[in-house]
């Protein structure tokens, strides 16, 4: 599997690379099967693209939070891809200068300090920790720690683990009429939702 490389557009610093891998135990124990993984990365693809007005910012670690917060961001996701051969989804983020969680980022870059991409989410888990069809990816984070993440480090070398971790809140399914909407249906609402609950705090 490809590492993450550091690349140079425009002026900019991006990193870019593999951000989650299906039908393999990740480092928290967590399985995306193929299906669930292609749907999330797809509907994530679609709001980097700009069919969503509000960016898709990117974090330096995991918050503790599941939500976007703009003023906290490294960077900001400007593509996601998806290879159907492998069962691997990509992302490139722009790294900002405008933050200084974003600073703090490009200067470890320029020293050679290592990073990695992981996927931050919600959905239900069954039994066996696959997760289910209500996944829904907020965004990447950047993560420098790397203490679950192996396999998506900046590196010049080639790594023998092929693991990626993730931040994933588990929701369990419950039995209210939400569980009857499609799957299309119940993404798009709980975007919207989120981009209400982040729009409050801006007031």
């Amino acid at each position: 599997m490809d590492s993450i490389q550091v690349l140079h557009e425009n002026g900019n610093v991006i990193l870019k690379g593999p951000m989650s891998q299906a039908d393999v135990k990740n480092r928290n124990g967590r399985i995306y099967p193929k299906p669930i993984l292609r749907a999330a990365t797809f509907d994530l693809a679609r709001r980097v693209g700009g069919e969503s007005s509000t960016p898709v910012y990117s974090e330096l670690e995991h918050p503790d939070y599941i939500e976007l917060v703009s003023e906290k961001a490294c960077g900001m996701l400007t593509e996601v891809t998806w290879d159907e051969a492998t069962g691997i989804s990509y992302c490139k983020v722009q790294i900002v200068d405008t933050t200084p969680m974003g600073r703090e980022v490009l200067a470890g870059v320029a020293r050679g300090e290592t990073y990695g991409i992981s996927t931050r989410g919600a959905g239900s888990l069954n039994e066996n920790k696959e997760v289910q069809d209500d996944l829904y990816f907020y965004t990447a984070d950047v993560i420098k720690t790397l203490q679950s993440c192996q396999i998506c480090r900046l590196t010049e070398g080639t790594l023998n683990e092929n693991t990626l971790d993730d931040h994933l809140v588990d929701t369990p399914k419950c039995k209210c009429r939400f569980n009857e909407l499609s799957m299309g249906e119940q993404i798009t609402l709980r975007h919207h939702l989120a981009e209400s609950i982040i729009n409050c705090f801006k007031k």
